[in-house]
């Protein structure tokens, strides 16, 4: 057995979003769909070192739960890499600010991104 074996397969995950157990579909009938990074890939850590360097710089020793909660929208949104979704009746460009603004109204999108992303931790090329 070689430990070098073991790295995972893929940088980003993409997420079909569903609802009620049904896939949610755009106009074109395209599956909506969102590509995240994932916790091993150099993106993701390099926006969590950002992330983490700016709470250590502002000093502030406990976040209020409201703060901690903005956090973790921020951050998943800015390891948003793309997506293929109709939102409010139009397909949005990704950008970090509309992912916030997608994921703090719809909440239920982010537990379920954060869900698949915590299932792919365990798939290697081993």
């Amino acid at each position: 057995m070689d430990l070098k074996k073991f790295v995972p397969e893929n940088d980003t995950i993409t997420v079909t979003l569903s609802f009620g157990g049904e896939v949610l579909k755009n106009d074109d009938e395209t599956d909506m769909t969102i590509e995240l990074y994932l916790p091993h890939s150099k993106e993701y850590r390099k926006i969590r070192h950002a992330q983490t360097d700016k709470m250590i710089e502002s000093k502030k020793e406990r976040l209020k739960a409201a703060e901690a909660e903005e956090l973790g929208i921020d951050f998943l949104a800015s390891t948003t890499k793309a997506w293929n979704i109709t939102y409010d009746g139009k397909q949005p460009k990704c950008t970090q600010a509309k992912a916030k603004e997608i994921y703090d109204y719809l909440t239920w999108v982010p537990e379920l991104l954060l869900s698949e992303v915590d299932k792919s931790k365990g798939f290697t090329k081993a």
